[in-house]
């Protein structure tokens, strides 16, 4: 990033290791399950229940988190949340029943939500207001990179051993524990601001929720999650109706893998900057273009008649949803008070995983309906792109009191 500080260069480079093995550690549980499940006899249903576990705790730490980080600070949260997922990651690499496996993906859910509600207040905080959401799509994009690392680095050692691949990635975010200990302090606050902070009303925990612009961004996330992540999902299942075995081995499979989390590292990076500078103060109609290309995509990954085709769009459907969610994320550091921007990312960040963790009943309960065509169900979620992308509409540009602050240092809950 130019033009940035020593100090912003290495705040910004703290986040990206952050979200990059945070994002890994998302997709490393869907490598290494397998593997769990052989080692400890799993059922089905446990299995499934190590998959979505980490969701619960998440949510559970999400709803109150952004409240807690407006209120008393990001440092001691995320450095806490760190900690938790060093002690989360190892420990997970020990277990020795399926009862320790689940408490540990509770943990390690605990852990992601801190860092996931913490980062949006660092970066209202030690960035002005003109980069914050380009800061925000290049954080975000460590989803991609994140996959990327499971499906090479995390593959590798899952092949060996699944534990080692825990214990590797727990050093990591021991790492990025001390990098936020020593290069993401809480802001030093003049005098007048420290007087101005303790004057001005506190932050409730219900405040987030009150905001319109936030439940409307809160409901096209869900609806455009629902989509992203039901794609990434039943690829596999989809593409298993060509009736070609070719496909079905694992090098094929992890190299699908790689490409999508590279296509969605790409898109989300580039529509950051995409958006905040040539289409600011069009966001809307950016991210109905992209949601409606989305939305044609889908159809074309269903019916397209082969493998190549197939692939080439789920590339294109995975790009025009990221362009659409990335501008999303954008738009809070302008349309909400940057002292509840915490609380209203929680909320937000809670409309996402909805829509991530109903997805599959939705898609499973269709395809199931219509004797096993996954036709039905996808044209849904077409549908559901295009009102994540209409949902914008509703949102109401703030009124002058609630403008965006001009520099970070005023930005503090």
């Amino acid at each position: 990033m130019k033009n940035l500080s020593p100090a912003q260069l290495r705040v910004f480079m703290t986040l990206l290791f952050i979200g990059s093995f945070a994002n890994m550690d998302k997709s490393l549980i869907g490598l290494s399950v397998t593997a769990i499940a052989d080692d400890f006899s799993l059922t089905a249903s446990q299995t499934g229940l190590i998959m979505s576990i980490f969701y619960v705790s998440f949510i559970a730490v999400t709803l109150p988190g952004g409240w807690i980080i407006d209120r008393f600070g990001y440092r001691k949260f995320v450095l806490t949340s760190l900690a938790i997922l060093t002690v989360g990651s190892v420990l997970f690499g020990s277990v020795s029943g399926f009862l320790l496996i689940v408490l540990m993906r509770l943990l390690v859910g605990f852990g992601q939500a801190g860092y996931t509600n913490g980062s949006p207040k660092i970066i209202a905080t030690n960035f002005p207001a003109a980069i914050r959401g380009d800061i925000q799509s290049k954080v975000v994009a460590t989803a991609g990179i994140g996959g990327v690392l499971a499906y090479t680095l995390g593959a590798y050692f899952v092949q060996s051993n699944w534990r080692v691949a825990y214990y590797v990635l727990g050093g990591l975010f021991f790492a990025a524990f001390l990098l936020t200990y020593f290069f993401v302090p809480e802001p030093v606050l003049t005098a007048e601001e420290a007087e101005a902070k303790r004057n001005a009303p506190k932050v409730k925990i219900t405040e987030a929720w009150k905001n319109r612009n936030t439940i409307v961004l809160a409901l096209a996330l869900l609806f455009n999650n629902l989509v992203a992540v039901a794609t990434i999902n039943w690829m596999p299942s989809v593409f298993g109706t060509l009736r070609d075995g070719a496909w079905d081995t694992p090098t094929v499979i992890n190299g699908m893998m790689i490409g999508n989390s590279v296509v969605m590292a790409v898109a989300v990076a580039v529509a950051g900057t995409l958006v905040t500078k040539r289409f600011a103060g069009r966001e809307k109609l950016f991210m109905l273009v992209n949601s409606v290309l989305s939305a044609v995509f889908i159809v074309g990954l269903i019916y397209a008649p082969n493998l190549p085709l197939k692939l080439a769009a789920l590339y294109l459907t995975t790009a025009s949803l990221m362009f659409a969610f990335t501008s999303m994320l954008t738009l809070p550091y302008r349309l909400i008070p940057m002292r509840i921007i915490a609380s209203a990312f929680a909320v937000i960040n809670i409309g996402a995983f909805v829509g991530g963790i109903f997805q599959g009943t939705l898609v499973g309960t269709l395809t199931d309906a219509f004797d096993g065509s996954y036709a039905p169900a996808f044209m849904v979620l077409a549908v559901c792109s295009v009102i994540a992308g209409l949902v914008p509409y509703l949102l109401r540009e703030p009124a002058s009191a609630d403008a965006e602050p001009r520099h970070a240092a005023t930005a503090s809950a």
